[in-house]
């Protein structure tokens, strides 16, 4: 997984899959100052059994991880949903969304309010990503792309399901006012 500082902050509406790169690398240090938590599991059996023990460990429900398989988009109304929501709007979640990419590739746009910047993280096929409640961040993708990702999804919920899911991404003003915003910000001496 690779980040670096984005030139320009993404614009709300907009899905931004210009790749952006200044060439200003940000490490894994600075983005887990921002309490995001990075991983690399790998795809097969054996990653996704690190990724599930890793969830236990950070107290995630022993219920199955969900499996979102963007491949079907045309399909699954709430899978369209979920990624309007996730691509064109800044967006936030209270129940720290805990996932593993089992395939595909995307960006995702994280604010980083401590040095007034956004940093993009590239996330491809086997890598984990622990988003911390409140953070603010947008994710970007080709349309060609998206039905290329599939991603196992948990999170601090007692039932998950792509019905409940969607409940569980706030975009848009709504973000910025929610409580675990206000949380989030006082987490890094804001």
């Amino acid at each position: 997984m690779r980040a670096f500082v984005r030139s320009t902050p993404p614009v709300e509406g907009v899905n931004d899959t210009v790749l952006g790169d200044t060439s200003q690398p940000v490490s894994a240090e600075e983005i887990s100052a921002l309490g995001w938590k990075l991983f690399t599991f790998g795809t097969d059996a054996q990653g996704q059994e690190k990724f599930n023990a890793m969830a236990k460990s950070q107290g995630y429900p022993e219920h199955d991880a969900l499996n979102l398989d963007f491949s079907r988009i045309d399909e699954v109304q709430q899978l369209k949903e979920i990624s309007d929501k996730l691509i064109f709007s800044n967006t936030i979640s209270p129940k720290e969304p805990f996932f593993l990419a089992l395939s595909g590739s995307w960006f995702t746009d994280i604010e980083d309010t401590i040095n007034n910047r956004w940093i993009r993280l590239v996330v491809t096929a086997g890598d984990g990503v622990l988003i911390p409640s409140g953070a603010l961040y947008q994710c970007a993708v080709s349309e060609a792309d998206l039905k290329q990702i599939s991603v196992l999804l948990r999170l601090k919920v007692d039932e998950l399901s792509v019905h409940t899911f969607n409940d569980h991404y706030i975009s848009g003003k709504d973000a910025e006012k929610h409580p675990s915003r206000a949380t989030y910000s006082k987490s890094l001496g804001q």
